[in-house]
């Protein structure tokens, strides 16, 4: 099954085109630790209503609304409630909302309740009062990609996800001792927190000790650490154009999925690996155009075929070897 992506924007979008399924008597918006409270903040926003965590709600407080207009019916204690809404992004196996229900049951909360989520699976959508959209499994979404098991079957980019990239002018003089500074010194941006499948750079091999004791440091555990085996960067920037060397390796290794940075080599990388990639540069998973796949399913196709001609002339030569000698 194609994995389902969805991004903040998409959330966003989503929620506001449904507004209407939060039923108009809803005084308060609570948002489940950490991702729902996203959902909640949206919902909350966009409804003029107040907003809180959940442990919050339990322990009787509500979060302050700064300098927005209040409108006549806004509460300031949970007490004058007429009906609250408990929200997390997503509910899948429903471990979540159930503990959160447990813990609002054990509060003894007198005001009517409604449990809602933004995404709900197939499965799932029972463990809530209201959902906004089914999205089944794979799935992932932008503000928990980094910690989330499909990573363990990706391929990221390291400059440009896991640390920030260097200069052009930098990176042309990389026997100066700036660029080694900036191996060994470069700041970090999206750090995953589980084990990782492959990270491709197109450093330089020579690069690598640097590169792992990097790594290393900020905690990054990954299966395989791909880097460019050329002798020198005037090569690498003479002979690869962008996208071409991730490209190469995405296709021949078994990874689902390839995040990268910028969105013509996110294309570039799509179309030439015939493989999904997720674009940090607009967020958006870029899919290999119609042309591509095609051309994969013929080569696979191909493959297949050539497999079972083996097969055939092996068996033909075996028939023919055994009649020769009998």
């Amino acid at each position: 099954m194609n994995l389902q992506y969805r991004s903040l924007q998409d959330m966003s979008s989503l929620i506001i085109s449904q507004l209407y399924k939060i039923p108009p008597d809803v005084d308060l918006i609570v948002g489940i630790p950490r991702s729902g409270l996203l959902a909640a903040n949206i919902l909350a926003l966009h409804l003029n209503l107040p907003l809180t965590d959940l442990d919050s709600f339990l322990s009787g407080r509500i979060l302050g609304i700064g300098s927005t207009r209040r409108h006549r019916k806004q509460v300031d204690r949970i007490q004058e409630c007429r009906k609250i809404a408990i929200v997390d992004d997503s509910v899948w196996t429903g471990k979540s909302m159930e503990i959160a229900k447990q813990k609002v049951k054990n509060a003894n909360i007198s005001q009517p309740l409604i449990y809602a989520a933004i995404y709900a699976g197939p499965d799932s959508k029972d463990n809530v009062d209201l959902y906004f959209e089914v999205c089944p499994f794979p799935r992932l979404f932008e503000w928990n990609m980094m910690h989330h098991t499909y990573l363990s079957n990706a391929c990221l980019s390291l400059e440009g996800v896991l640390c920030q990239e260097p200069t052009l002018e930098l990176e042309k003089n990389d026997r100066d001792d700036n660029y080694i500074n900036y191996l060994t010194t470069a700041k970090p941006l999206l750090l995953p927190t589980i084990p990782v499948g492959y990270i491709v750079t197109s450093r330089l091999e020579k690069y690598r000790n640097y590169t792992e004791d990097w790594l290393k440091e900020y905690g990054v555990t990954y299966k395989q650490l791909i880097m460019q085996d050329l002798s020198s960067i005037d090569a690498r920037l003479t002979f690869n154009l962008p996208g071409t060397f991730k490209a190469k390796v995405y296709q021949q290794i078994g990874a689902a999925l390839f995040i990268e940075n910028h969105l013509d080599r996110a294309i570039k990388i799509a179309n030439k690996a015939s493989k999904p990639v997720l674009c940090l540069e607009n967020r958006q998973l870029i899919l290999p155009s119609q042309t591509s796949r095609r051309r994969a399913k013929i080569q696979k196709a191909i493959g297949a075929l050539e497999q079972k001609l083996r097969a055939a002339l092996k068996r033909t030569f075996k028939l023919t070897a055994g009649k020769k000698f009998s």
